[in-house]
């Protein structure tokens, strides 16, 4: 077996990609999950909501102003909601994902 450089070896699957993430990169011939539209759509609701945590973060910051309400109830329901989606967000979404993989394979089955 050949020596791997220390260059060889960041390129495995575990290592960091030039984008910063260290997801792998997907080999050839693999398509996405999800379609174009949906995952612009995805990336865009993301988008909107980062947006409103940045701006939830300026209202809380800004000096010289009372607290809002809204802002008042989101720092109260954050926690809440945080506590809630670390408990059941992974069974939500493996569920979904199981769903959606069979209803896949029932199309598959049937053509």
């Amino acid at each position: 077996a050949a020596a791997t450089s220390a260059a060889e070896a960041d390129t495995g699957p575990a290592a960091g990609r030039a984008d910063g993430s260290m997801l792998p990169d997907r080999g050839v011939g693999e398509a996405p999950l999800v379609s174009p539209d949906v995952a612009e759509a995805s990336a865009s609701v993301m988008a909107q909501l980062i947006a409103r945590r940045a701006q939830t973060v300026v209202e809380v910051q800004s000096p010289g102003q009372g607290l809002l309400v809204e802002t008042l109830v989101r720092q109260a329901v954050e926690p809440m909601l945080r506590d809630w989606l670390d408990a059941n967000l992974q069974t939500i979404v493996e569920r979904l994902v199981r769903r959606e993989v069979e209803r896949i394979a029932r199309r598959a089955e049937l053509s």
